[in-house]
């Protein structure tokens, strides 16, 4: 097998909290994978949309490419709304990656209760949530990860997988790896896209 993934990611995408073990950077794949993690401790999603051009230079043509967008926590703790985080970042952000030949996933944010975490921006984390989940970016695959059993707030100890209330720890960077290498194989199995 032989591919490549990027990951635009924040904090968690980069492993903070967990000694900076990051998930993507341990799927356990072998074969011929590159995997390229552009995420930034801080990073917003808009910030992040800034690299584009950087990120689609990576593209590969002989192999499937894949995208991962992981950002937006950092965006509505800013106070940022998920509509307009969502229809004006998000979506041409994955179009974007679509056009340059990547296949596209997009993550769901998960749970936190940080300080200054309001109940507002938790009403907006629900709503950008419910939007990644209806997909009109038409991304190809949509990532729930805030809905899953272990680390996402369905479960009431998601907390006991996160280093505090904000980034998951070795725990919960190792279920996220689990996760995000079970949706990236059927995509590096697909044939490899070229740039429109």
């Amino acid at each position: 097998m032989s591919g490549l993934i990027v990951q635009a990611g924040d904090s968690i995408g980069y492993g903070t909290g967990a000694g900076d073990y990051a998930a993507i950077d341990h799927l356990g794949l072998g074969g011929n994978i590159s995997i390229f993690n552009d995420s930034v401790p801080g990073r917003t999603m808009s910030s992040g949309y800034d690299n584009v051009g950087d990120l689609l230079a990576r593209h590969i043509a002989s192999s499937a490419s894949i995208f991962i967008l992981q950002q937006g926590t950092n965006d509505l703790g800013a106070g940022r709304d998920a509509i307009s985080l969502y229809r004006s970042i998000a979506m041409p952000f994955l179009a974007a990656m679509q056009q340059g030949g990547f296949y596209t996933v997009h993550n769901t944010i998960l749970p936190r209760l940080d300080g200054g975490w309001s109940a507002e921006k938790e009403r907006e984390r629900a709503t950008y949530n419910a939007l990644v989940r209806g997909n009109s970016a038409g991304a190809d695959v949509v990532n729930d990860v805030a809905a899953d059993p272990i680390i996402g707030n369905s479960n009431p100890a998601w907390l006991s997988y996160y280093s505090d209330s904000l980034h998951p720890g070795l725990s919960g960077q190792q279920r996220l790896s689990s996760i995000i290498a079970a949706i990236v194989i059927p995509l590096l199995g697909r044939a490899p896209k070229s740039s429109t």
